[in-house]
């Protein structure tokens, strides 16, 4: 028998609260609708990784289509249990019906739409009347791992929180049916071919949730009894993914990334509590994560008064603590381990969503539960007000860019070179962000006009679904700007049909690399484009005419 966490009279006022809430749901859909404004306004919305995606979907398209192409020449397709799948398998049955722009617009409304629906359904898992609590997700739904352009991982969270809430509502209080637990096993290798990380923490945050009911039941022999058939249950959901996991962990790596801490704990624990996972366009977006970061914490502190009263309505121990290793872990750990980069944000966003689950565990009184929803939606409004400008501003240097597209010929390859991060877009306002949206943009231009792009960065790291095949890589030094092909080395049967250049009258000082590459140029390549603005040069091999 499990303990009750509350009186009939607040389960009453829970239910008649949900009975009475349409004007919520509508508010719910509405902000939906609003956020997928920044998404549908533009042919592209600019994410550093989204061409990548897009491309290798393509190139995965031609490989098992045997369309003849070079890419078959080129790439190949990783066959091994990589835990990155998702996102490639939804863009090349996309691909198959729709055109390339709108294939990846298709996934990331998944995410957009998907993120606060999710959220929503592990809330109202814990507590029916605390659906209104999902509008929290919609500040945290543009954050910076989805303008790195992070999709399997973006994905990822949507199924880690749809795995919380479907344990919560069939195995929590009762033992599932068949068929519950097949979806379980369903959703899990779902999540593990999406990312690692979601993963890997849902069956930790389980198997604690487990652990929590179970120290809760009167009596040895129940607690006993709980704890076997759970764990037994989640082994045996897990079984199939974690055999995947073993497979997958056993094979060589081709690119080992790791960084040593160079902030110290406080300033990342400060950074944490303002939200910095969810900064990427300057200064100026810290008013509104201040705003949020004061509503946020404000409301975990009075959900740790409500614990210590005695007034939960639902246990909370578990998602307390697993956000609470998750910061130890954004303070700790480097930003970069075991094949994985940029850490912080992901552990940011994802203990952030576990704070958010942990406030479903009491009730508010209406005057509370007004107060949240309306700084939430002003704070959310406001914020995608702001950015919905500065993409405004990004998709003018996203147009400039693909202005060469028409010079390209179909079928011909193409390397580009990316001279560092540009500060001013063709519209003539400033762009400030860390997040760089161009290094990868050639895959636009590449699914566009069929070309084989030999910037391709993901079939270099050997955890993405394409990969090199042996000896058809050229460009090295991919982490500099610009990166370098060792054109000595390298056959000229392997040199680029064309040459793209991208911000190369903002680099100040030019670098080796920038130094060899425009001396080949000179030597080997003739202009056929520049851009409105210069910020992009296209060179054709041979000479003019």
């Amino acid at each position: 028998m499990l303990p009750v966490f509350h009186s009939s009279t607040r389960l009453g006022k829970a239910t008649r609260w949900v009975k009475r809430a349409p004007s919520e749901a509508a508010l719910f859909t509405g902000m939906v609708l609003l956020h997928l404004l920044p998404l549908w306004s533009f042919r592209y919305f600019a994410t550093t990784d989204g061409p990548s995606h897009l491309y290798n979907a393509w190139a995965t398209k031609v490989l098992l289509t045997h369309t003849p192409h070079p890419v078959h020449q080129a790439f190949a397709i990783n066959s091994g249990p990589v835990p990155n799948y998702l996102t490639q398998v939804l863009l090349v049955s996309a691909l198959h019906l729709l055109p390339p722009w709108l294939a990846e617009k298709l996934v990331q409304t998944l995410y957009v739409v998907g993120l606060p629906l999710a959220l929503r359904y592990v809330v109202r898992a814990w507590r029916p009347g605390a659906g209104f609590l999902a509008l929290l997700a919609f500040p945290l739904v543009y954050s910076a791992v989805f303008q790195y352009g992070f999709y399997n991982f973006c994905l990822s969270v949507v199924l880690f929180l749809v795995v919380l809430g479907y344990w919560r509502r069939h195995f929590f209080a009762r033992l599932p049916t068949l068929r519950h637990v097949v979806g379980l096993v369903s959703l899990l290798l779902v999540l593990y071919f999406a990312h690692p990380l979601p993963y890997l923490l849902a069956g930790f945050v389980v198997g604690l949730c487990v652990l929590e009911e179970a120290w809760r039941l009167p009596g040895p022999a129940s607690r006993l009894t709980y704890l076997r058939t759970r764990l037994s249950i989640l082994l045996i959901a897990c079984l199939p993914s974690l055999l995947l996991m073993g497979w997958y962990l056993s094979q060589p790596t081709v690119e080992e990334l790791v960084s040593v801490v160079s902030i110290g704990p406080g300033q990342l624990l400060h950074d944490w509590v303002m939200l910095e996972p969810l900064r990427f366009m300057g200064s100026a977006e810290g008013t509104y994560r201040k705003l949020l970061a004061t509503l946020l914490f404000g409301m975990v502190g009075y959900v740790g008064w409500c614990h210590a009263r005695g007034r939960a309505l639902a246990p909370g121990g578990a998602l307390a603590l697993a956000a609470g290793l998750l910061v130890l872990a954004y303070v700790l750990l480097p930003d970069a381990l075991l094949g994985g980069s940029i850490l912080r944000p992901r552990l940011g966003l994802l203990s952030y969503l576990l704070l958010i689950g942990l406030l479903a565990t009491v009730s508010y009184p209406r005057w509370l539960r007004q107060a949240v929803v309306g700084v939430v939606v002003v704070v959310a409004v406001l914020l995608l007000g702001f950015r919905y400008g500065k993409y405004r501003t990004l998709a003018t240097g996203m147009d400039e860019y693909r202005t060469a597209t028409s010079y390209l010929r179909p079928g011909a390859s193409i390397a580009s070179f990316s001279y560092g991060a540009i500060s001013r877009m063709p519209n003539g306002k400033a762009y400030q962000s860390y997040i760089d949206v161009f290094p990868h943009a050639t895959g636009y231009l590449g699914v566009e006009r069929q070309l084989l792009n030999l910037e391709n960065y993901e079939a270099h790291t050997g955890y993405f679904p394409v990969v090199w095949r042996p000896g058809q890589a050229v460009m090295t030094d991919r982490d500099e700007q610009p990166p370098r092909i060792n054109w000595q080395t390298t056959p000229r049967t392997q040199w680029p049909d064309y040459v793209l250049l991208w911000g190369r009258n903002v680099q100040v000082v030019p670098t080796t690399n920038a130094q060899q590459l425009e001396s080949h140029l000179a030597q080997h390549y003739h202009l056929v484009y520049r851009s409105p603005t210069k910020l992009l040069e296209l060179y054709s091999e041979g000479p003019a005419g």
